[in-house]
């Protein structure tokens, strides 16, 4: 049977909006098209708070159409009192024009009065981000292609220069740790990488756009646990974070927060499966309560279907005993000459006994390989 290949992209947005949710004013804006072309970045998250105090020049966000990146965030906490010289969403309903653009120094020091740790603190007010999932690896070649993305997003505003370099961020998430690509950066790019933080670094260097990759990992994660739990190696020793998790999930009842452990916990069978087994486990328990009953609902019609295909298989073998041939058995059985053919076919070898239990597990063999 074919693996069925999980999905990690669609929870990576929700958990992003998770550790995200106490910034005033975002908007996320999923699967955002870059181009007119088929370019598309999978988020853009707007951050109304951001446009407060500025001047707005009625640039509505351009419907852009193109390669998939991670996600696009516009976050406006960061232009506070500043020239609003970027994109709004089309269905913005703000001035069109106002005060005056204020200068790079007094942006990074109202950045530092803010006093945002964690991912809040790494974001500019254009983020680009690339998600690179436990399936897949962060490359040398996905750094240059999330620079052409922020490149682009940069040069497709209606007038010139109205998105400054200085407020775009590249930021690269990565479910394992990229140590070529920080590699390459250090000695190739001649960037400085710096872990501000557990999990999240700065690269340092030439470039046009502030620059971090972080490691979304249960271990070598920084703050952002439901980020940290998107990964198929969770061991025993994680499960306290899950756990943590859970309960956040039973309290808030978050239809978000649900679909992350869902998902994670179908990454992690053994793990899923021993806290299943857990009876103070209730979160848990609550979680997959569906899917336990459709568990349940289904199990019991295949019981019903293995004991008609049982007795269907008895019959059959008594009239093959009779020298009966698969079509006039289909006929007097009434049944899908298809299926009969199935089960002569597994009697063949048994014949001229017929030994309906060792018949019946042939079927069953020959059903299962279809």
């Amino acid at each position: 049977m074919k693996k069925e290949k999980i999905q990690w992209h669609p929870v990576f947005c929700a958990a992003l909006e998770v550790e995200l949710e106490s910034v005033d004013g975002i908007q996320f804006h999923r699967e955002y098209n870059l181009t007119r072309k088929p370019l598309q970045i999978d988020i853009v998250i707007v951050d109304e708070e951001e446009g407060k105090d500025e001047a707005f020049l009625g640039c509505p966000l351009p419907t852009w159409q193109g390669p998939r990146s991670g996600a696009c965030r516009t976050d406006r906490e960061e232009g506070k009192g500043e020239a609003f010289l970027g994109c709004l969403p089309s269905t913005w309903q703000g001035p069109q024009s106002g005060v005056c653009r204020t200068g790079t120094r007094e942006k990074e020091e109202r950045r530092k009065k803010r006093h945002r740790e964690g991912l809040p603190g790494i974001l500019r007010r254009y983020n680009i981000i690339e998600y690179k999932s436990p399936d897949d690896t962060l490359s040398v070649n996905d750094f240059y292609k999330v620079m052409s993305y922020a490149g682009l997003f940069k040069s497709e505003s209606p007038r010139e220069d109205e998105i400054k370099a200085g407020d775009i961020a590249v930021i690269l998430v990565s479910s394992k740790r990229p140590l070529k690509l920080l590699k390459y950066l250090r000695d190739y790019c001649r960037m400085k990488v710096e872990e501000v933080e557990k999990g999240i670094y700065e690269c340092k260097g030439n470039w046009i756009f502030k620059t971090y990759v972080v490691i979304a990992h249960p271990r070598y994660g920084g703050a952002y646990p439901w980020l940290n739990s998107l990964s198929k190696e969770l061991k025993m020793n994680d499960r306290k974070k899950i756990e943590r998790l859970l309960e956040e999930a039973d309290e808030r009842k978050d239809s978000k927060r649900d679909a992350i452990l869902e998902l994670v916990l179908k990454a992690n069978p053994e793990m899923a499966g021993k806290m299943k087994e857990d009876d103070d486990m209730r979160a848990i328990q609550a979680l997959f309560a569906p899917e336990l009953a459709a568990a349940e609902e289904r199990a019991e019609k295949r019981g019903e279907k293995r004991g008609q295909n049982s007795k269907l298989v008895s019959l059959v073998c008594r009239k093959l005993r009779k020298g009966k041939g698969q079509e006039v058995i289909a006929e007097e059985l009434e049944e899908d000459p298809g299926l009969i053919k199935v089960i002569c076919q597994a009697a063949r070898i048994f014949a001229p006994e017929y030994e309906e239990e060792k018949v019946f597990g042939e079927f069953t063999k020959i059903l299962e390989k279809q």
